[in-house]
């Protein structure tokens, strides 16, 4: 297991589900169906986001996921002695924000008009900004420098969204597919730490150890990899590339999302 991956699972045995409720996962799939593609949260993954009565109470709630990553990973004082007269949490809120809209900036500038940059790369330049002043990083790093970057992420990615769980029988109908010789894939605007939670919650259902184990790797295509969403069409060159090499047709092939965009475009490039 990675470190960043060994990090995710023991947050994971402190941190409580919050979604309690798993409605029931069911497929039917056509005789003819050789490959099925999966989305992955709100598709496999019960993906219950945090409700608010109103902007100010989300924004408060963010402030404190950015307050509790401070006090994680000791930026706090750091953070401190670049604005005295600015809350910390507040601080490293405009330096994520402001570091994420220079790397959009970036690439639209260089002509990628769907880019998704990767939320790690963020943290890495913030963890500059902090070592520039004074941040002592060899005290409090977990792993290489990109791995305590990703551990920074996946501490605030699951702060602000909270722990959730594979919906009901998901994980032996995935099995099931894939006892019928079927190919089982995904295709997501996602960041790293989608694929990890996928195995971490496969792993709590006693279904496998990884999700490599269910999917084949070749059919696998992931926004923050080809640092583009699907919107750019990429995503979706790249999977006809490879059912091509596994000489599997677009319309023996079963795209599942709960998206109905995603849906619909699937069905106009000829999808099942």
């Amino acid at each position: 297991m990675s470190t960043v991956a060994e990090y995710a699972a023991q947050l994971h045995k402190k941190e409580p589900k919050i979604a309690s409720n798993r409605p029931s996962f069911s497929i039917e799939v056509a005789q003819n169906i050789k490959a099925i593609i999966f989305d992955i949260y709100a598709t496999l993954i019960n993906f219950c986001p945090l409700n608010f009565a109103n902007d100010d109470e989300k924004k408060e709630y963010q402030l404190s996921v950015f307050l509790r990553t401070a006090k994680e990973f000791a930026f706090f004082d750091t953070l401190k002695k670049i604005d005295e007269n600015t809350a910390p949490q507040i601080t490293l809120a405009n330096f994520y924000a402001g570091l994420l809209l220079t790397l959009q900036e970036r690439d639209e500038k260089n002509g990628k008009k769907f880019s998704e940059p990767q939320v790690f790369e963020v943290w890495n330049l913030i963890l500059s900004i902090l070592i520039n002043n004074g941040y002592e990083i060899d005290k409090f790093c977990i792993g290489t420098r990109d791995e305590f970057a990703k551990c920074i992420a996946y501490f605030f990615h699951l702060h602000s969204f909270g722990r959730s769980s594979l919906f009901e029988n998901c994980g032996k109908t995935l099995l099931e597919l894939k006892s019928r010789n079927i190919k089982l894939g995904l295709l997501a605007n996602t960041q790293f730490y989608a694929t990890l939670e996928l195995s971490l919650y496969l792993r709590e259902d006693g279904i496998c150890e990884d999700y490599l184990d269910l999917f084949d790797k070749d059919l696998c295509f992931f926004s923050y990899d080809l640092k583009m969403t699907k919107q750019s069409g990429v995503l979706h060159r790249k999977l006809f590339d490879a059912l091509y090499d596994l000489q599997i047709l677009p319309r023996d092939t079963m795209f599942v999302s709960a998206n109905k965009k995603d849906l619909d475009y699937a069905k106009e490039i000829g999808l099942s």
